[in-house]
Parts: C-alpha cells; structure tokens; sequence
C-alpha cells in the first residue's frame, strides 16, 4: 500500500528515478509490484520526458515476465510522444500485443 501511494506521487511529480528506485526496493524486499505499480513508474517517465526510461522500464517488465497490460503501453507510447519520438512510438505501436484481438492476415 505505500509503495504503490509513493510511486503515485512519483508519476505526478514526474520522479522517474525514485520510481524506478521504489520498484527496485519492492523486488529485493520481495514485495510483488502490481500492475498499477508499474504504469505509475511508467506515468513518472513520461511526465519527466524520461522516453528511454519508459523503454527500458517496458523491456525489464518483459524480461522479468510481468505482464505488461494495455495501459503499460500507452503510457509508453505517450513518453516518446512528449519527447517527439515518433520513430520510436511507432515502433513500440509494431510491439503491441493484440490482447485476443484476432491479427491481421
């Protein structure tokens, strides 16, 4: 409960680092961060312009298998959209899982 109002306060302040730093001390304290968890951490690289933190925050959610959901996404795609990295929005639009959308043929 209050790592989750922390990293809430993080994503509107925009504290990318401490947020980070919030989901890195809940893993070694062996406290699951749950999805909001996440997109908070990822709403605090967005509000900071923090386009590459929001990546990499993406990729350690991927590699560690946490379930990155819709909104993980977004919020994403708005970081590089502030940074005005359409490239890389774009990109990270390709990556997008359909979430039981059926795929085009």
């Amino acid at each position: 409960q209050t790592h989750s109002l922390a990293l809430g306060v993080c994503a509107r302040s925009g504290l990318w680092a401490d947020a980070r730093a919030l989901l890195r001390g809940m893993a070694e304290a062996a406290i699951e961060p749950s999805a909001t968890s996440h997109v908070s951490a990822l709403e605090a690289c967005a509000a900071s312009g923090r386009w590459t933190g929001a990546l990499d925050l993406l990729s350690d959610m991927q590699r560690n298998a946490v379930q990155c959901s819709p909104m993980c996404y977004t919020v994403a795609v708005q970081a590089c959209e502030k940074a005005l990295r359409w490239v890389q929005a774009l990109r990270l639009l390709r990556r997008v899982p359909l979430f039981g959308l059926p795929e085009d043929s």
